[in-house]
């Protein structure tokens, strides 16, 4: 520093909001430069993950690409994601069955953390964000406005925590285990289309996990 050189530091939270931070170095740290980095966008996640995939000669097709930005939202996640298409397409030339093996496998850049989250926190999480009641996800009903959010809730159960299917359905209402195979399945191909769906994904892990 002395000769001119600068310091870069990080954190997960402002100066400001640093309890144990002195004074006199809290105020020093907010006279320089503080930069947000959140995690890219899913039209820069596409690119990323089309820049990785020429990189290492992986011929990657664009749909494919977008289907794995729009599950995958960190870095990390997203080369684990490529890395498994790769393994999978010396055993399968069919793209759609591989991506949509990999989008409902669990892949977690935070595992742990997300691993120690109750399902019923996150069905708490849910019924506020669409303002929905906590029944109505376990309930019979199918109107797309509650099938939807509901199916968004398997996708997260599973691709995000790791639960088993049999787990996921006995956790909503006694579901079989096919019913939750097919609605992470369908969260997965519908992602890259929706960008109110990606949103809503994106502000619930967020808001779960930072």
């Amino acid at each position: 520093v002395q000769f001119g050189g600068q310091v870069v530091l990080t954190s997960d939270r402002p100066p400001k909001e640093i309890s144990k931070l002195e004074e006199r170095l809290r105020s020093r740290f907010e006279g320089g430069l503080i930069v947000d980095v959140s995690n890219p966008t899913f039209e820069l996640r596409t690119a990323i993950i089309l820049i990785k995939a020429s990189e290492r000669k992986i011929a990657l097709p664009i749909d494919a690409a977008k289907s794995l930005a729009a599950a995958f939202e960190d870095t990390r996640a997203l080369e684990g994601a490529l890395l498994r298409y790769l393994s999978e397409k010396g055993k399968n030339d069919n793209v759609d069955k591989i991506i949509s093996k990999i989008t409902s496998r669990p892949f977690s850049s935070n595992e742990e953390k997300k691993k120690k989250t109750a399902p019923e926190k996150l069905l708490e999480v849910f019924s506020s964000h669409f303002e929905i009641k906590q029944a109505l996800f376990r309930g019979p009903r199918r109107k797309k406005q509650i099938a939807e959010p509901r199916q968004l809730l398997m996708f997260v159960l599973r691709q995000d925590m790791g639960l088993p299917f049999e787990e996921i359905g006995l956790f909503l209402g006694g579901r079989d285990h096919s019913t939750i195979i097919y609605g992470v399945e369908k969260i997965a191909s519908l992602l890259p289309k929706k960008e109110n769906l990606r949103s809503s994904l994106s502000q619930i892990r967020k808001l779960l996990w930072g």
